[in-house]
């Protein structure tokens, strides 16, 4: 659940909800900080770079499970299980996580998806929603939302708003709906 914007010292990104607190993400000043809803007089957990192998968190993600993912420069290091991918150099900017049967599926500002396996960490493959001519149609912004039919449901926007699903299971990717219009919340109901 995505909370609004509030501006909280001038730059605080967003907000996300997570189980009882919620995530800030104010790079700028105080990088990521999480905040315990249960006692909001606790001060906020900071995560520095001593905590993720020396490297700044740049970022942070809650995937469908309630795993908090953090970003650095090179990586993202899952901090229940304490496991660390590194990213590609040649995808764009992180902007989405999600987790689905034993797979984590990281979605870039490119409009690829990169597939890793959860037991190993290694990339199983990756595909580009578009072609590398279409990029900076989407690039701004994305979400994405886990449907109960184990498909991804993304709203893209950039200069033009797109909604895209892609399968796990056939591994491609469907524009759905494309507009100039902007595109910001994403909500997939159940099958019935």
């Amino acid at each position: 659940m995505y909370m609004p914007s509030r501006i909280i010292t001038g730059i605080t990104m967003y907000m996300q909800a997570i189980t009882t607190g919620f995530g800030s993400k104010n790079t700028a000043k105080y990088g990521v900080l999480t905040y315990d809803m249960n006692n909001t007089s606790k001060i906020p957990r900071q995560y520095s770079s001593k905590q993720v192998y020396g490297k700044k968190v740049t970022d942070l993600f809650v995937d469908s499970e309630k795993d908090l993912w953090l970003v650095t420069p090179k990586g993202i290091w899952e901090a229940k299980k304490k496991r660390y991918l590194l990213l590609p150099k040649d995808a764009g900017e992180l902007q989405d996580v999600e987790v689905s049967n034993d797979r984590i599926y990281l979605f870039f500002s490119f409009g690829e998806v990169i597939c890793y396996s959860q037991n190993q960490g290694k990339p199983l493959y990756r595909k580009a929603a578009y072609p590398e001519n279409e990029r900076t149609n989407y690039s701004r912004t994305s979400l994405v939302v886990k449907g109960p039919d184990g498909n991804f449901y993304q709203v893209r926007s950039g200069k033009k708003s797109g909604l895209f699903v892609f399968s796990p299971q056939s591994r491609t990717w469907r524009l759905l709906l494309e507009t100039h219009s902007p595109l910001h919340t994403l909500i997939v109901p159940p099958t019935t």
